[in-house]
């Protein structure tokens, strides 16, 4: 389980709203803190989470969603969607960094020397897009690798949940139902659905 004490940061943030990152999921399904959220009794390696959000945070510093919120409230809502289906470390792991080669300067390789499991970089490297492929292909591409899986799953939903958005014009609704709706059919009840 997740403990809020101690001195791990990622227990810290996955326990109680400490980023300023909008709570829709919560309020959406009625609960009133994370800490309802990730109480799954299932043991996190938290030095491993901590390594993962801290490089996460620093690497999308300054950089801010469509929605004006600080890019690493994405992740973390990735990550916790995950936390609340009690997926395991690598997971999490995953989900923290699934953007930081493809939006950073960080690259696959500098990521693998920092020391991440080797399941998570595998992931990493499936959920970073190849400049120029097809979109549904570069999905297609994950189905063999479960904790790719889970976390596209997961980072899709946090995508096309318009409730986190102020104002959602039809043809942007359209758009991104259009762009995710057959990813989602593709990829759901492959490697457990998150």
């Amino acid at each position: 389980a997740v403990e809020g004490d101690g001195p791990h940061e990622i227990a810290k943030i996955l326990t109680q709203e400490k980023v300023e990152c909008p709570a829709y999921y919560l309020a959406r399904n009625g609960r009133g803190s994370r800490k309802n959220t990730v109480d799954t009794g299932r043991p996190y390696d938290l030095e491993m989470l901590d390594k993962a959000y801290a490089l996460a945070d620093a690497a999308h510093a300054g950089q801010f969603r469509r929605s004006g919120e600080p890019y690493i409230c994405h992740p973390l809502n990735v990550a916790l969607l995950l936390v609340e289906l009690g997926m395991d470390t690598e997971s999490l792991a995953a989900a923290l960094m699934h953007d930081v080669v493809e939006d950073t300067d960080w690259t696959l390789e500098q990521l693998e020397a920092e020391g991440f499991p080797p399941e998570s970089m595998e992931a990493l490297g499936l959920l970073t897009p190849p400049e120029g492929q097809p979109y549904m292909e570069y999905v297609a591409g994950l189905r063999h690798n479960s904790v790719a899986v889970k976390v596209k799953l997961a980072d899709l939903r946090h995508n096309s949940d318009f409730t986190r958005l102020s104002a959602v014009t039809a043809g942007q609704r359209a758009r991104l139902e259009q762009k995710y709706a057959p990813a989602f059919a593709l990829l759901e009840g492959k490697a457990g659905t998150p």
